[in-house]
């Protein structure tokens, strides 16, 4: 059954983030999905509005099988912490529960920068 427009809001907290990933949880191709994530949420009461959207964005990339995963596999105490974090520690908190697709994302400020070898064997870097 999809969220009524006054669970929307409450779980949003007047947060537009949440309140997109809610509307997308809407969508009758997440029925099953939806039951699972809102049984998730009432054991994390503390989880809504900006909390919700760090679990959604943050944690999960904004993907809403990842989002499943991650409930049904990360101890809510855990996840509850990492949802009130609002920087990259709170997904340093539950990299071991995510799927493996997700536990690591390069972060561009560290990328090496391989040099580019000339046809004439000198090297350059990339810019």
């Amino acid at each position: 059954m999809p969220l009524n427009d006054d669970q929307i809001s409450a779980l949003a907290a007047d947060n537009m983030g949440a309140m997109a990933f809610l509307l997308e949880l809407n969508h009758s191709r997440y029925n099953a999905d939806r039951a699972i994530i809102l049984a998730a949420l009432t054991q994390m009461p503390t989880v809504k509005g900006p909390d919700l959207y760090v679990l959604w964005s943050t944690l999960c990339d904004r993907n809403v099988d990842t989002v499943v995963h991650l409930v049904r596999h990360c101890p809510f105490e855990v996840l509850a912490q990492a949802c009130a974090r609002y920087d990259q520690s709170s997904r340093e908190l539950v990299a071991p529960y995510l799927p493996l697709s997700h536990r690591s994302r390069p972060n561009p400020t560290t990328l090496v920068r391989k040099p580019i070898t000339q046809p004439n064997g000198s090297s350059t870097h990339r810019p």
